[in-house]
C-alpha cells in the first residue's frame, strides 16, 4: 500500500500542469484514478488508509478528490451520486466550479 508520498507534485521546473498520466495536476494533488476511488469510498484502492492518516486528512483529500473531479469535469461522467455531491460541495463553497 502506498503512502501520501505517493501524491505527485506538479513539475515546477516546467510550469507543466499535467502529470507523466495526463492527469491535471495543481500543487499537491491526487491523480484522477485515486480522486474517483474516494469520491466512490475505495480508499484503501487510492493507496489511503483513513485510519492511518486521520479524520482530518482524510476530509481534506476527500474535498481535494472531488475538487479534482470537478477541475476535470469528469465528475459529471461518472455515477449519478458523484455529480450530486459536487453540486453539493460547490453550492456550499467547499469546491469551486
Amino acid at each position: 500500500m502506498h503512502g501520501l508520498s505517493t501524491i505527485k507534485k506538479q513539475n515546477k521546473s516546467t510550469n507543466n500542469p499535467y502529470d507523466s498520466h495526463g492527469n491535471k495536476v495543481t500543487g499537491e494533488c491526487l491523480n484522477t484514478f485515486q480522486a474517483s476511488m474516494i469520491a466512490d469510498g475505495c480508499w484503501e484502492l487510492a493507496g489511503y488508509s483513513v485510519s492511518e492518516i486521520g479524520i482530518e486528512k482524510a476530509e481534506e483529500l476527500y474535498f481535494k478528490a472531488y475538487q479534482h473531479l470537478i477541475d476535470t469535469k469528469l465528475c459529471w461522467n461518472l455515477q449519478g451520486r458523484i455529480g450530486r455531491e459536487a453540486i453539493r460541495l460547490i453550492q456550499s463553497g467547499v469546491c469551486q466550479a
